[in-house]
């Protein structure tokens, strides 16, 4: 067996022992990607460690050992803001109440071409985690659980499964807290130029070209509620989903 010689930089006195190890397994036809994991046991054999009988890497023992793997690790450690959901490594997600706040459009040959105005809108809750940029509706004013019920952000230019197009928009570097800011202004300031799901988008009999003409025509006081569409998953399984891949 081949030997490897690292050092463990830790910022306390630890003592570690050598328990387990993971091996992976990668296909090795060109343009597949399969890959698999297994864990095993690690036992003495005369003061040497040897690899023992191992097992299938489940999902959940992934997180697990992120998890501890996080816990162990160096961060940066602060008060989190009242509007962070979720906050581990690269991966943050937080919520916005409803507000009013300004949309333009940029869609040719229609009644939206070059249309813009201050609007309500609906609480959102955006996720941005490695390349991923996402965002979807919350019904109400009261900050989402993980059980609380999503429903489709009724944008442009925003998938079904509530990833963002990103097009030619300069989005922020990093996921910081004090990022925040810049992700939204990087979402709102942009061209909102055609529906990424034909049909679905909204609840309203002419469809998501009608509806965003009548907002902009005559703003509401508030967001119709009733035309968001359910995203089928609560928040907890969103999130969890789009980190983890879960079903």
């Amino acid at each position: 067996m081949p030997h490897a010689r690292f050092r463990l930089n830790l910022h306390e006195t630890a003592n570690l022992t050598l328990k387990q190890a993971i091996l992976i397994y990668r296909s090795a036809g060109a343009g597949e990607s399969r890959c698999f994991a297994s864990v095993h046991r690690v036992a003495l054999d005369n003061g040497s460690p040897v690899i023992q009988a191992g097992k299938p890497v489940t999902p959940g023992a992934v997180r697990r050992l992120s998890g501890d793997l996080s816990a162990s690790s160096s961060h940066v450690v602060g008060y989190l803001p009242a509007n962070v959901l979720y906050a581990d490594g690269d991966s943050l997600v937080w919520w916005v109440p409803p507000r009013r706040r300004h949309i333009a459009f940029r869609c040719p040959e229609t009644a939206l071409c070059q249309r813009s105005t201050v609007v309500p809108h609906p609480a959102l809750v955006f996720m941005v985690s490695g390349s991923s940029w996402l965002v979807w509706a919350h019904k109400g004013r009261k900050r989402p659980v993980p059980q609380s019920p999503m429903w489709r952000a009724p944008y442009f230019n925003v998938g079904a499964e509530g990833a963002i197009c990103r097009g030619n928009v300069v989005t922020p570097t990093g996921t910081t807290t004090d990022r925040i800011a810049e992700w939204e202004d990087a979402f709102f300031r942009s061209y909102f130029t055609h529906p990424n799901v034909p049909k679905g988008l909204v609840n309203h009999p002419g469809g998501a070209y009608a509806f965003w003409s009548e907002m902009v025509d005559l703003p509401p006081v508030a967001f119709p509620q009733r035309t968001l569409v359910r995203a089928g998953a609560t928040l907890g399984e969103l999130v969890e989903r789009h980190l983890y891949g879960a079903k």
